[in-house]
């Protein structure tokens, strides 16, 4: 966080402290600067203006089982079923998959009216053929998969830090090139995968939050981590 009047770092460690190139972070500032946040003082560098009203967006705060699912104050902005998309290599390997290409549902959330997470699941051809098209939906679809005889029986939950490339960028309304939570799940019926589930998150609305317990024994220190964590339906 920059106090007003505050300067930035320059150029060449801000490009060692976020790992993007000079172009990044060159149209990062110039966003500031056109929002009224910073200003270019020459000869000096770039300060944060002694006026500048920063606005910040609702935040989530809680655990990352809810930010996978849901909670009351976010709701779908649009999903929709799109045929021909693009699936990535790694993708197409672990799904079997002959063609480049092929079905996946993508949707949106908002927190409290903002976008906050951008959803592509990629679906296994074998889905496509059993669900009829009205059944693939977000978080119903492992029922209707129970019922034709494919049952979910797990899968793998795997988070990471990204920057936004420019199709993230769009859906989440944020600028390319700024930090996002990159949530993959690798869902499986009897030990095969069936479905990849691809989520962006927006970083400067996360917030993570948990309940630290020290107990002593002695010198010994021993700390338990408590999180409110509730059950995963599958999207």
């Amino acid at each position: 966080m920059y106090a007003p009047g505050a300067a930035l770092e320059s150029e060449d460690e801000l490009v060692a402290e976020f790992a993007v190139s000079k172009a990044t972070i060159r149209q990062a500032v110039g966003v500031l600067v056109e929002r009224g946040l910073v200003e270019r003082r020459q000869g000096r560098g770039t300060f944060v203006r002694e006026d500048a009203a920063v606005h910040r967006p609702h935040a989530f705060v809680g655990s990352f089982t809810e930010l996978i699912i849901g909670t009351d104050d976010m709701s779908f902005r649009e999903f929709s079923v799109e045929h021909d998309v693009p699936f990535p290599v790694n993708v197409r390997e672990a799904l079997g998959m002959q063609s480049s290409s092929g079905t996946a549902l993508v949707y949106r959330r908002d927190l409290r009216g903002e976008p906050f997470a951008y959803t592509v699941v990629y679906l296994s051809p074998a889905v496509v053929e059993l669900l009829e098209p009205e059944e693939i939906v977000p978080f119903e679809r492992a029922h209707f998969e129970m019922k034709r005889g494919m049952p979910i029986t797990g899968a793998t939950q795997s988070m990471s830090a990204e920057i936004a490339d420019s199709l993230v960028a769009t859906n989440l309304s944020i600028e390319i090139g700024q930090p996002v939570l990159f949530s993959e799940r690798v869902v499986r019926s009897e030990l095969r995968p069936v479905e990849f589930i691809h989520t962006w998150y927006r970083g400067d609305m996360f917030k993570w939050q948990a309940d630290l317990s020290f107990a002593w024994s002695g010198t010994n220190l021993t700390v338990t981590v408590s999180v409110d964590e509730p059950s995963i339906p599958a999207e």
